[in-house]
């Protein structure tokens, strides 16, 4: 699918579509795919919001949970 066959974002919109302020997409730019249509205006495709998603979602764990201990230090130095 090419650049011209997909919606194009605003940065407006993209913030009202993640539930954002646009000043925090605006501070994402470095990291988040995007296209500068010209120096000031900047796109985001259909594309780069599901890499923008995909980026922001948190993947579960596949290590395990360490179980804490509990108890004071001495007793922990202790052994007990």
């Amino acid at each position: 699918m090419s650049i011209f066959d997909q919606r194009l974002f605003t940065v407006p919109e993209l913030a009202e579509f993640l539930r954002v302020k646009p000043n925090t997409v605006y501070a994402h730019l470095k990291d988040w795919p995007h296209t500068r249509v010209t120096p000031t205006d900047v796109r985001f495709t259909e594309d780069n919001v599901r890499a923008i998603l995909a980026g922001m979602t948190k993947q579960p764990s596949t290590e395990t949970k360490r179980v804490p201990r509990v108890g004071t230090r001495a007793n922990r130095r202790n052994g007990k």
